[in-house]
């Protein structure tokens, strides 16, 4: 959001935690600009904003924080919230590769006769991961959704090391990108807004804006 305001944008932040959106305010105040920031406390299953609300839509590291049975209605309100021609970022991590890292150190340590048992529990259950998925399950979800028009692209973050969580940023990877890359960054393109079965309620008002 701060990064955004800088850039002159006008920009609504949401979390269901009212301690993280205080301080969340805190920044924005103390580096100037919390005057172009709104800050709301909202469900992501149920957003407290109009259809075709916004220009773009940020989602970054949170899906994969939501089970999957509730990912399709989530999806759903970010792409009822975006005006037609407008964009939904998603950024998150690769499931397939963070799987292939853990599995590799495991056998590492198993060799080096080091304590193998700290990479025994799945990555997805840690830290509350219980929704990461690989990429081209994530992108299957979102083409359930999408209406006719709308676009999905996808561009990769390598690692340029093996241990290193961050790198370079390619497009047009396909397969090989959903196999090596660390994290993604998923475009959809809305093309026009319709209604969604999954979202049948009329929001009016947006409560709890500070």
């Amino acid at each position: 959001m701060h990064r955004c305001a800088l850039g002159g944008s006008t920009c609504v932040g949401v979390d269901l935690s009212p301690g993280l959106l205080q301080e969340a305010r805190t920044f924005l105040t103390e580096f100037g600009t919390a005057s172009r920031c709104l800050l709301a406390c909202g469900d992501g299953l149920a957003l407290p904003f109009p259809s075709e609300t916004f220009h773009k839509v940020l989602c970054s590291d949170v899906i994969e924080h939501i089970p999957l049975p509730l990912q399709r209605g989530f999806l759903a309100e970010l792409r009822r919230v975006v005006r037609p021609r407008g964009e939904v970022f998603l950024q998150t991590p690769n499931l397939l590769r963070a799987q292939v890292a853990c599995y590799g150190r495991k056998w590492l340590a198993m060799l080096s006769g080091r304590d193998w048992r700290r990479y025994a529990v799945p990555w997805n259950h840690d830290g509350g991961h219980t929704g990461i998925s690989s990429l081209a399950s994530l992108q299957s979800r979102i083409g359930r959704i999408a209406r006719p028009g709308d676009s999905v692209s996808v561009c990769h973050q390598l690692p340029t090391a093996p241990a290193q969580r961050t790198g370079m940023w390619a497009s047009g990877l396909g397969a090989v990108g959903d196999l090596l890359s660390s994290r993604a960054l998923i475009t959809w393109k809305i093309a026009y807004a319709a209604p969604s079965p999954l979202t049948s309620k009329v929001v009016t008002t947006c409560p709890q804006i500070t």
